[in-house]
């Protein structure tokens, strides 16, 4: 059995892999690297198809890493054949699209895009040419290939796959979470048989997450210590996933100690994903349980905002609030922007709500260009940060503990470790195989894993 590996590989970005199958080969998630804007953005689409027919693509969910490239596939590539993924990613996945268009930093019409980006013409043919797969449910390739799905928890709509081919089997888990979170249930594995071959994610190789209430009363409790104190909270989020689980749970504390500072929410599409997770909550989240209302009023709280107006609430408003804003990351975008303007007061508050690599952690005493990019001058002094920051893990992802119990009550032949940090996944692997004696791989980019048949 064969598997290459076309990103994920040591580095959380570009998840891609492909089984050489007797069908011919099948593709788990088609993502991309934001953190290149040239051809390594992308996985190398061009080996893979040296090596026979593509016969079909399954995504585990809408993050950019798991799904951008798919328009590159399908629109530039030609590739037509079967794309599957559940209902809620691919409603979520056109904004998380069109968002990675953008990123490119070109807001121009479609035939002024830029090269190896793609338009919201060729996000519309790629997206129907999509099959939905639901939860617990099987897919045929071709005579010897059977993918079933299952809730991988994570975000609105992930799946994981176990994937019985050419009598091996394969459990792939994308991004998942053993334990429920504020608004979603954990992972819901149900197979009939161990599997041979685990692909597993290993975000937090070697993090231990705080309990799930600890944490949340922790950023509570940190949000209204800084808004008492007169100040304004900035909390750059990924459009979809983390931004509702914390809207949700201050929606809910907002509700429960009467509190009313402004609670603002800006990203290009806010209104329709907000939308989309009320669609979908009963069957896909445990939002009916936590909120203990009917969807219409889980946001009534939540002032959706223009990017404008919340830069003019930076810079006009008085009143102390907190903003959630996209991208994640402070290195582009509206975030970066409305950090620039609350980072030299000591009286507000930066809190990364999510994973962030060593090298792009942002702490008190760091400096960084006061130039505004929104209304560019040229100015190019240099500023402190003086706002206190914070790098909460909120745990969308397993960590050691529940990698280390999933490989140990699985016992597969063989782990193949994707979608994390070298050192860190070189260090769990190593833990894997002296601790429970399982063969343990990190495999580079564009890398063949072989492994011989063997039997559970």
């Amino acid at each position: 059995m064969e598997l290459l590996a076309l990103g994920a590989c040591r580095q959380v970005g570009k998840s891609c892999f492909v089984l050489k199958t007797l069908e011919g080969l099948i593709m788990l998630d088609c993502g991309l690297d934001p953190s290149y804007h040239d051809d390594q953005r992308y996985p190398n689409f061009g080996l893979a198809f040296s090596y026979g027919p593509l016969k079909a693509v399954f995504i585990t969910h809408c993050h950019a890493d798991h799904v951008g490239a798919l328009p590159i596939l399908t629109e530039k590539w030609g590739y037509d054949g079967p794309i599957y993924m559940s209902a809620p990613t691919r409603e979520l996945s056109y904004f998380v699209l069109e968002d990675c268009m953008g990123a490119w930093g070109d807001e121009g019409s479609d035939s002024t895009r830029r090269v190896g980006s793609y338009t919201h013409r060729e996000i519309s043919s790629c997206l129907a040419k999509v099959d939905i797969v639901e939860p617990e449910k099987t897919i045929g390739v071709g005579n010897n290939v059977q993918v079933y799905s299952m809730i991988a928890g994570h975000v609105l709509g992930a799946l994981m796959f176990y994937i019985s081919v050419d009598s091996y089997r394969i459990l792939y888990t994308g991004d998942f979470t053993s334990c429920c979170t504020f608004h979603l249930s954990g992972a819901r594995v149900d197979i009939p048989y161990p599997p041979d071959v685990i692909l597993s994610e290993a975000t937090y190789a070697t993090s231990l997450k705080d309990g799930r209430l600890n944490k949340e009363v922790e950023f509570f409790q940190s949000v209204l210590d800084c808004l008492l104190d007169g100040g304004k909270v900035l909390c750059p989020v990924f459009a979809i996933g983390r931004a509702q689980e914390l809207l949700s749970l201050l929606e809910m504390y907002w509700q429960r100690f009467r509190l009313s500072f402004p609670i603002l929410f800006s990203t290009k599409s806010a209104h329709q994903v907000l939308q989309i997770y009320s669609k979908y909550a009963h069957h896909w989240t445990r939002m009916e349980d936590v909120m203990s209302k009917s969807p219409p009023t889980w946001w009534k709280r939540i002032q959706v905002v223009h990017p404008e107006q919340l830069l003019d609430a930076v810079q006009q408003w008085d009143t102390p609030w907190v903003a959630l804003t996209t991208p994640g990351t402070l290195a582009r975008g509206l975030s970066l922007q409305v950090f620039r303007r609350i980072a030299t007061d000591e009286k507000n508050l930066l809190i990364i709500p999510h994973f962030c690599m060593s090298s792009g952690m942002i702490e008190k005493g760091d400096e960084f260009h006061v130039e505004d990019d929104h209304d560019w001058e040229g100015n190019e002094s240099m500023g402190m940060i003086r706002c206190k920051t914070m790098n909460l893990h909120f745990g969308f992802h397993a960590d050691t503990r529940d990698l280390l119990l999933f490989f140990s009550h699985w016992k597969p032949s063989c782990i193949v470790l994707v979608h994390g940090e070298g050192e860190k996944m070189d260090y769990l692997a190593r833990v894997v195989q002296e601790e429970l004696g399982i063969p343990c791989w990190v495999p580079k980019e564009e890398q063949w894993v072989t492994w011989n048949k063997m039997t559970s």
